[in-house]
């Protein structure tokens, strides 16, 4: 085997592994994002029950899902920066060996220069969005039901 054909091969199996780990990555975004929003929908739910008759309950059990939503959204936020962090490994590489991009396959399905809305990403719009519903039930309550 040739000295090129044997570098080309590790970086294919170098590529597989990473593409391994992104994956992985993905799933734990997806099983927290899930954790995240069958908690909300249950403190939503008892929140609903509450909020007419229990002023103190309802402000505690808005208080803990803000602290979930937070707690789960910096959990995501991890996982989303470790799959930069991989997709950045496979960058390197790739300059570090001259390959053009049509040459290797992206990590993860998606192509260069495909511009992304920050903001509207889920692992910090829908932590946001939680939390804003949070404090609007917390002010409704506090000052539609005086």
């Amino acid at each position: 085997m040739a000295m090129s054909d044997e570098i080309l091969k590790k970086d294919e199996e170098y590529g597989a592994t990473l593409r391994a780990m992104v994956r992985h990555e993905n799933e734990v975004t997806n099983h927290r994002t899930t954790w995240l929003m069958v908690m909300q929908g249950i403190l939503f739910t008892a929140a609903s029950a509450l909020i007419k008759e229990y002023m103190v309950p309802t402000i505690i059990v808005a208080l803990v899902g803000i602290l979930i939503a937070l707690s789960l959204g910096h959990a995501i936020q991890n996982s989303f920066h470790s799959r930069q962090y991989l997709k950045g490994l496979w960058r390197k590489r790739i300059e570090e060996r001259g390959y053009k991009i049509e040459d290797v396959l992206p990590l993860d399905g998606g192509y260069p220069g495909n511009p992304a809305i920050s903001w509207l990403l889920p692992n910090t719009f829908i932590p946001k969005v939680i939390i804003g519903a949070w404090i609007l039930i917390i002010g409704y309550r506090l000052f539609l039901f005086v």
